[in-house]
């Protein structure tokens, strides 16, 4: 088939998940929203279990931490503060991954978000 070039037009479908506690400054209002049929494994599909309503930055910050750390295959961590990685580990288990990936940068990992790609057991939390 001949490429037609790209259309003039794309319709999406999005559902929203949640108001945001604010967006990208503090002063901004925000709200996340997800695809019709969400990829599985994917943020959107995640539960909070506990804590503060989440900002924009939150979520980007979440969303780089998650993409980085599926992709190892033994256990790992990844910290992100402000779109930075401050801390990417593996070891053993989750608190030898999170404890070598904390070492890293201390004090940008301090109010990071903190993404591990295996069970956080009680040791580790």
């Amino acid at each position: 088939a001949e490429y037609m070039g790209f259309p003039g037009q794309a319709n999406g479908r999005f559902i929203k998940v949640q108001d945001l506690r604010y967006g990208e400054n503090s002063h901004q209002q925000a709200a996340l929203y997800r695809d019709l049929h969400p990829a599985p494994g994917s943020l959107v599909t995640a539960t909070q279990l506990q804590g503060k309503e989440l900002s924009y930055n939150n979520i980007a910050d979440a969303d780089a931490a998650w993409e980085c750390v599926k992709s190892f295959t033994e256990s790992a961590c990844v910290i992100v503060k402000h779109a930075n990685p401050c801390g990417v580990a593996v070891g053993a288990d989750a608190l030898e991954a999170y404890s070598k990936a904390f070492k890293t940068d201390p004090t940008s990992a301090f109010g990071g978000i903190i993404a591990l790609n295996c069970t956080l057991d009680e040791a580790a939390a």
